[in-house]
């Protein structure tokens, strides 16, 4: 890649704190997506985030934050960040040739997000529901049934911790200060406890 350009940005400023004289490189980025529906969801949000990161040197950001980080980041480091294989099964597959067909395709930002969207509101948990009950004794496969009473149980059971996660941060969710393995670090180094880890 030659220096001081990225293909389709054109010339692209020096950004503050940078050396000038950086020459451009390139970040190539393999994802391997792991099948599993219940990751589906997750893994629509990490492609989505990888999407905007490839575009950022390419699109104005448009009062978008998150874009804007990309863009200062890869402006910084003088870095064209490109998605080169994507491997993946099942959900994965699935948002591994969603994000394949948008890089081949130069899908525009604001378009690709509504993948995350359409995923967003397939895992609503009343949809979800009634998906279940719709399957269960009604399916010609055997299987059928059983594969309704997972999801069924732990909504029935965790209803409360799904929904508080939809808009939640993990490490607030789960504090790592209340998980046990952590309790002896944490009595003996006030607070600032590795868990046994080196």
């Amino acid at each position: 890649m030659g220096s001081g350009s990225v293909p389709g940005a054109g010339e692209t400023p020096d950004a503050p704190g940078r050396v000038p004289d950086l020459p451009w490189r390139e970040l190539r980025i393999a994802p391997v997506m792991t099948g599993g529906t219940s990751l589906a969801i997750w893994m629509a949000g990490a492609t989505a985030e990888l999407y905007r990161a490839t575009r950022a040197l390419r699109e104005p950001t448009n009062n978008d934050d998150g874009l804007a980080i990309y863009r200062s980041l890869l402006e910084l480091t003088r870095t064209e960040a490109t998605v080169d294989i994507i491997t993946g099964t099942s959900a994965g597959g699935l948002n591994g040739v969603l994000l394949a067909a948008a890089t081949a395709l130069d899908t525009s930002i604001e378009r690709f997000m509504k993948t995350r969207t359409t995923w967003q509101e397939a895992g609503d948990i009343e949809k979800l529901l009634d998906l279940c009950d719709n399957i269960f004794g009604r399916a010609f496969c055997a299987l059928g049934d059983a594969a309704t009473t997972p999801i069924t149980s732990a909504i029935h059971y965790f209803r409360d911790e799904f929904e508080a996660a939809m808009h939640t941060p993990a490490w607030e969710l789960f504090p790592y200060q209340k998980n046990t393995n952590f309790a002896d670090d944490l009595a003996v180094a006030g607070g600032a406890g590795t868990g046994g880890r080196p």
